[in-house]
């Protein structure tokens, strides 16, 4: 992970620079203090003045200095957590669907924010911190072995007594921030669930037993939190008294050496200011121990879903053409019981149970067999429908042309090339995919179609609009100064109805030009009328292999259709 920190070689040498002169100025201080209280306790007024001046000017500069050095350090850190970022979001999206779909997307999410940015405080933060906490402890070290080396012991025994209680302590403290985390965790996980299950909870009348279940889930993690924040006062109350005694104590003894001749009152305080910077390093070491093994096991995790995004886009065969047609051999297939619905299903189970622990028991399902010898055969240019009754494995069979799944058995080729073999961005060239989730950004209507692919022309853009039948959609939402597509689709395309949905669903495709276009169920949801003129705008795609997965056939067009295959 250290390359994230010195990816900007003109930035990190700046730093280093920045951090030696901050570290002089840190333990100037020190000095400018003893001066001018000696120059006060001689009686000496000008030699006051002069050391008053002289601190001021030294003082300003180190000020600026380690304000520089703050900004160096912040610029680092921003380099750091926006590449780490960008590189964990890109590994996430590289993943095939079977490896992607073992994690729950919340903890996507929780790993690309909380994670990362808990990692940037445990372990960037501490490395470029680091340096100046050695070099201020080094020199400060000479310092006290030049002055009285006496003082020295002193200090580094009061260190070892402070950092054992607060060892302690923190013992405690970092129990309870565990326990916080992983509460945390699971509140955001079982809130996902229940959001995404809204239109079902409200459908099945279930909003109250549900703000039950919230209520509950919110108190046990907010107890953990208010846990945690009693453990961090404990913490820093133990600390503030071990603090305050032990200054204390150093001046003390520092003051009977003074009294004795063996230096300056002014290095009294001096000594004051140095304790400080010995001490702390000492205390804070197992703290920092701590930390980077948490940092570790962070960075381990990081490492192993970088890893795993790069190994699923490393495929040998690439294939930009699709010439003659796609073969299914002996096509078998088991995967565990996640599919379409699951989310439904498993918000189901929590809903008709009433508890959370269902919605953990629903994680834990078996592999079962969905396609079994499957063969068939799809010719270039031609329109396909696939029937058969639920859970037949029609759409599952789309998914594995998709490339979505390569642990297949038997064979699936797009004319010689085999889809478990090849490179996912060839094959999600050749293929599009149309569902029945007709998913839609908070966006523009035109990002929606294009997904932000601004290569498209402007023609291009309106013939997907017609063959769509988007036409009069785009025309009914354009005002005076801006055309339909500039329109924002709400979330989760609420501003429009199921068939608007399906044929932006479908524009899309169309506009991507792919010559094979899967079709999994995507008429399912809407209305007889809806359905049926959404489907002969399929069936106008010239040039295009369609292969359309339905239970629910339209009799009235499937003699359009050249051939029929039913599974199961």
């Amino acid at each position: 992970m250290s390359k994230y920190i010195t990816q900007k070689k003109g930035l990190f040498f700046a730093y280093f620079i920045l951090t030696l002169l901050a570290s002089a100025g840190g333990i100037g201080f020190a000095f400018v203090l003893s001066e001018v209280i000696n120059q006060a306790a001689a009686g000496n007024m000008r030699g006051l003045i002069r050391a008053i001046v002289g601190g001021i000017v030294f003082l300003v500069a180190a000020v600026i200095c380690e304000y520089l050095y703050d900004r160096a350090m912040n610029r680092m850190l921003y380099y750091a957590v926006t590449s780490l970022k960008n590189d964990l979001f890109c590994a996430y999206f590289r993943k095939n669907s079977a490896d992607y779909e073992k994690e729950n997307s919340a903890q996507y999410i929780n790993e690309i924010t909380n994670n990362v940015n808990n990692f940037s405080d445990i372990y960037f933060s501490n490395v470029l911190e680091l340096p100046m906490v050695v070099l201020v402890f080094v020199i400060a070290v000479v310092l006290c072995i030049v002055i009285e080396p006496m003082m020295l012991f002193v200090i580094v025994a009061f260190s070892v007594v402070i950092a054992i209680v607060s060892k302690k302590c923190g013992q405690v403290l970092q129990n309870s921030t565990g326990a916080f985390a992983e509460g945390a965790e699971k509140y955001l996980s079982v809130i996902k669930d229940y959001f995404a299950g809204y239109r079902l909870i409200k459908n099945y009348n279930r909003t109250v037993a549900i703000v039950s279940l919230h209520k509950e889930e919110n108190m046990r993690a907010e107890r953990l939190r208010e846990k945690n924040s009693n453990n961090g006062s404990m913490y820093a109350r133990v600390n503030e008294l071990l603090g305050l005694a032990s200054t204390l104590t150093i001046m003390g003894v520092a003051g009977v050496f003074a009294v004795k001749g063996s230096f300056e009152i002014g290095i009294v305080f001096a000594f004051g200011q140095l304790a400080g910077k010995i001490m702390q390093p000492i205390m804070q070491a197992s703290e920092i121990y701590v930390q980077f093994q948490a940092a570790k096991a962070l960075s381990e995790k990081f490492d192993e879903s970088l890893k795993s995004g790069m190994e699923n886009r490393e495929k040998p065969l690439k294939k930009s053409e699709f010439f003659s047609g796609i073969t299914v051999r002996k096509l078998s297939f088991a995967y565990p019981a996640k599919v379409e619905d699951s989310e439904e299903s498993d918000m189901t189970s929590v809903i008709e149970s009433g508890t959370a622990a269902a919605m953990e028991s629903t994680t834990d399902k078996k592999q079962e067999r969905v396609l079994e010898d499957v063969s068939m055969t799809f010719q270039k240019g031609e329109k396909y429908l696939i029937t058969g009754k639920s859970g037949t494995g029609k759409s599952t069979l789309l998914h594995l042309l998709a490339g979505l799944y390569d642990d297949y058995e038997g064979s699936l080729k797009y004319d010689d090339a085999e889809v478990r073999d090849m490179d996912a961005e060839s094959l999600h060239s050749l293929v599009g995919m149309v569902s029945q989730d007709a998913f839609l950004f908070n966006d523009t209507l035109k990002n929606n179609m294009t997904l932000y692919d601004d290569s498209y022309r402007e023609e291009d853009i309106q013939r997907a609009v017609r063959l769509a039948g988007l036409e009069e959609l785009v025309k009914r939402l354009s005002d005076g100064n801006n055309t339909g597509l500039d329109v924002v689709v709400s979330e989760n395309g609420s501003n429009f109805s199921g068939g608007e949905k399906q044929r932006i669903n479908l524009a899309r495709a169309i506009l991507r030009g792919s010559p094979v276009l899967l079709l999994d169920e995507f008429t399912a949801s809407l209305d007889e009328k809806t359905a049926d003129e959404v489907e002969r705008a399929v069936l106008e795609l010239d040039g295009v292999t369609i292969l359309f997965v339905t239970h629910k056939v339209n009799e009235k067009l499937a003699e359009r259709y050249d051939a029929r295959y039913e599974i199961g």
